[in-house]
C-alpha cells in the first residue's frame, strides 16, 4: 500500500489552512521516514510506567481527540471528558472479551438492568446487563467462525490493546491500537455495527465516524514507534454485527483512505494549535454555506 498526499485535493476549508496542511503532511512523510529515531516521547512505555497515570487521563492528544477537533474545538472542549455511557460499557466489553478474554472477569461487571443505578462504580470497569452479556458471546461465537478475521487477529505475531506514544511535529500523541502484528506490518480495529450487509453501508460508517483519521494516526504513531515506513502498512477493520445474524465484514482501507485521514489529520491539528495559541472557541465557521441537491457522495447512514 503506497500512502501518497495528493496536492491536487480540494477541501472548502480555506486555502491557507489546506496550504498549512499539504505542507505539514509533506514534512511529516519525511519526519517518520527520515528521522525514526528522534529522541522524546516516542516508544511503547511499559505497563509499570503506566500504572501511575490511567491512559485515558494521560494529557498527550489521541485519535479521539483528534475526531472532535475536526468537526470543531468546541466539540472537543465539550465532549473529551464525557461521563461513561451505557454503549462506552458495551464496546470496551466488547474490546476485552474479543482481544484480551483473561481480564474480562477484572473489567466487566453485570448489572441487573439497563436502568440499573451503580453506586461506587469502579475506574475501569465496564457495566452491561445480562442481555448484554449474550449479545457478546453472539459476537464471539461469530467472529470465531470467520477464518478471514481470525488468520489476521489471532496470530503469535499479534499485540493486543497496545500503548504508544509519538510525536506529530510538535504535538505528543498517544494511540491505543487494537492490534498490531509488526511482523506482518498490520493494523487491525475492530468495531460493532447495527447491520454490515453491503459497502455502502460500511463505508457510511467510515465516514460518519472519521475512521479513516483514526487508523491513519495509528500509521502516524506504528511507523515512528517501530521504525516501519508509513506504506508498508496494512490497515484492517473487522466490523462485526451487533444484531443477528451477528454477521462479520473484514475491510482493508485503500490508499484514498489514508490519504483522506492524513488531510483530517492535518486539520485537526491546526485546530488544536490554534487553540493553544488564541483560546478560540467555536463549533462551525461563521460564514454562509450554499447547498445544493447535486451530492456525489454517500449521505452517512444511521447505522
Amino acid at each position: 500500500m503506497r500512502v501518497i498526499i495528493s496536492t491536487k485535493t480540494s477541501i472548502t476549508t480555506g486555502e491557507k489552512i489546506m496550504d498549512n496542511v499539504f505542507d505539514e503532511a509533506d514534512n511529516l512523510i519525511s519526519l517518520l521516514t527520515d528521522n525514526m529515531d528522534m529522541p522524546g516521547t516516542n516508544g511503547v512505555q511499559s505497563a509499570d510506567i503506566l500504572s501511575a497515570v490511567d491512559y485515558y487521563d494521560r494529557p498527550e492528544i489521541s485519535a479521539s481527540d483528534l475526531k472532535l477537533l475536526y468537526l470543531s474545538v468546541k466539540h472537543w472542549i465539550m465532549l473529551r471528558k464525557a461521563a461513561p455511557t451505557p454503549a462506552m460499557d458495551f464496546g470496551r466489553a466488547f474490546h476485552t472479551l474479543m482481544l484480551e478474554p483473561h481480564l474480562f472477569d477484572d473489567f466487566v461487571k453485570l448489572k441487573s438492568s439497563p436502568r440499573a443505578k451503580i453506586q461506587d462504580k469502579e475506574k475501569g470497569v465496564a457495566y452491561i446487563t445480562a442481555d448484554e452479556m449474550g449479545i457478546l458471546e453472539q459476537m464471539r461465537s461469530s467472529l470465531n467462525e470467520s477464518h478471514t478475521a481470525t488468520s489476521l487477529l489471532y496470530n503469535e505475531h499479534t499485540q493486543y490493546e497496545k500503548e504508544i506514544y509519538f510525536d506529530y511535529v510538535d504535538i505528543q500523541c498517544r494511540a491505543k491500537i487494537d492490534a498490531v502484528d509488526v511482523v506482518n506490518h498490520n493494523i487491525i480495529d475492530l468495531k460493532t455495527i447495527s447491520t454490515a450487509e453491503n459497502p455502502y453501508i460500511l463505508k457510511a460508517q467510515i465516514n460518519k465516524y472519521a475512521y479513516d483519521l483514526q487508523m491513519a494516526f495509528y500509521i502516524l504513531g506504528a511507523s515512528k514507534v517501530y521504525n516501519i515506513p508509513p506504506d508498508l502498512w496494512n490497515c484492517y477493520i473487522i466490523f462485526i454485527e451487533k444484531t443477528p445474524p451477528f454477521g462479520i465484514r473484514t475491510t482493508k482501507l485503500s490508499a484514498n483512505y489514508l490519504n483522506s485521514g492524513m488531510i483530517k489529520i492535518g486539520i485537526a491539528m491546526d485546530r488544536y494549535r490554534e487553540y493553544l495559541h488564541s483560546s478560540k472557541i467555536t463549533a462551525y465557521e461563521d460564514t454562509i454555506i450554499e447547498l445544493d441537491n447535486n451530492l456525489d457522495y454517500i449521505i452517512d447512514a444511521d447505522v
